[in-house]
């Protein structure tokens, strides 16, 4: 995260004061979106809030699909673009968050890419081609889970070669409670900060 401004209306602060406030909002926004902070089951929970169907799944799907989550998020770059202080005890955080753009994975040629790692875990795996399970519905379905996982795992790796990202900025109220800056009324739905 780096700061790029800051603005204060008719608030007054001394300079060592609006170092300290601004390192503690910067360091709570970094708490917040840092995923690798958070457990595997604490990123689990999370996304079982966010993805109820999720829950259904096997544990090794549910995995994967949180390791898919981790991995996307890990990638996702946050920047404090100005705090605005309402207050001695309220701020408006600017942040602008810079996600991988999954449409990089969509394309036919990244598309084909991926399919091919696929086949060639699931065929190491299992020891059966994919021409086999196109022909044999039976075994498509006994094979279907693990081909989602496995369709999970390369797309998981590929996530860190994405080059373009989705950009948005969105301005978060933050609120003083002794020494600690809180985002409002869990404005950060997704990590429930």
């Amino acid at each position: 995260l780096r700061l790029f401004s800051n603005s204060i209306s008719n608030v007054k602060f001394s300079e060592k004061e609006l170092k300290a406030n601004n390192a503690e909002i910067e360091n709570r926004v970094k708490t917040v979106f840092d995923i690798n902070s958070y457990s595997q089951e604490e990123v689990k929970s999370i996304v079982w809030r966010e993805y109820p169907r999720l829950t259904s799944s096997s544990g090794e799907e549910a995995d994967v699909f949180v390791n898919y989550i981790r991995s996307l998020f890990t990638s996702t770059k946050y920047e404090i673009k100005r705090i605005n202080y309402t207050d001695s005890n309220t701020a408006k955080v600017t942040l602008a968050v810079s996600i991988p753009n999954l449409d990089e994975l969509s394309a036919d040629a990244k598309q084909a890419e991926i399919e091919k790692k696929v086949e060639k875990k699931f065929t190491e795996k299992t020891g059966v081609t994919y021409d086999t399970l196109e022909n044999d519905s039976n075994l498509l379905k006994k094979y279907e889970s693990l081909l989602v996982t496995l369709y999970m795992e390369v797309s998981s790796e590929e996530i860190k070669n994405i080059k373009t990202y989705n950009k948005e900025e969105t301005v978060y109220t933050m609120k003083k409670s002794g020494n600690v800056w809180n985002f409002e009324n869990n404005a950060v739905n997704f990590f429930g900060g």
